[in-house]
């Protein structure tokens, strides 16, 4: 009767500790790698507050973006991105509309802090080039130039399946030579004519600035 028992008893003993030991279930270790999904891709909204060093005028910005991400390794990425942004105000000095776009080129290396969570924060810094054209209405005068962006930010990323919901912020420094500013005339009927005493400030300057992205991109 007692070995009976003890058998009875024992299969079960068996079986449980069978169970601890072995592998727990995929469905409940299944957790989000870093290595899933490397690449990234997706649209982003901007803001971009630009300050000037000489005047501490400061000049709003909002636009749309894009950009790509590929993680090189646990803790490490890169980023390549592009925006367009674009500004419609009066000019403190301008009897006219002031119209100002500017593209913003990056590539940027990424460090992130928590590697292994799906909410992710992560630094990052880079260098790139931004293409700018300013329309003066009142002048019937449009400028163009270039300047070399660098940056330097952080931000935090948060993953649901394949989504990816990504807030960053970030700061700029643009420099401009005077000499590479192009100035072009507007044909006639594009702004208003009357005489003016305003001129656009066209010489080297040096602008900072703070932008602010949220998007959403995919696990490619």
């Amino acid at each position: 009767m007692r070995s009976q028992l003890s058998l009875k008893l024992g299969v079960p003993i068996l079986l449980l500790s069978t169970t601890a030991w072995a592998d727990p279930s995929p469905a409940v270790t299944a957790q989000w790698h870093w290595s899933e999904g490397r690449a990234e891709l997706g649209p982003r909204i901007t803001h971009l507050t630009l300050t000037d060093d000489s005047s501490e005028r400061e000049l709003p910005m909002g636009g749309v973006g894009a950009y790509f991400r590929y993680r090189l390794s646990r803790r490490f990425g890169l980023e390549g991105a592009l925006d367009v942004l674009v500004s419609d105000q009066l000019g403190d000095d301008s009897p006219g509309e002031v119209v100002r776009a500017t593209v913003p080129i990056t590539a940027s290396g990424m460090f992130y802090l928590f590697p292994d969570s799906q909410f992710q924060l992560y630094l990052l810094a880079g260098l790139g080039v931004a293409g700018h054209s300013v329309r003066y209405d009142a002048l019937g005068q449009e400028s163009s130039f270039s300047t070399p962006v660098g940056q330097l930010g952080f931000g935090a990323q948060y993953r649901v399946d394949d989504l990816r919901f990504d807030l960053s912020m970030r700061s700029l420094v643009m420099h401009r030579d005077g000499d590479e500013v192009a100035v072009n005339d507007l044909p006639s009927g594009d702004y208003d004519p009357r005489a003016v005493g305003y001129q656009p400030l066209l010489g080297d300057r040096t602008v900072a600035g703070a932008m602010i992205t949220l998007g959403v991109h995919w696990g490619l």
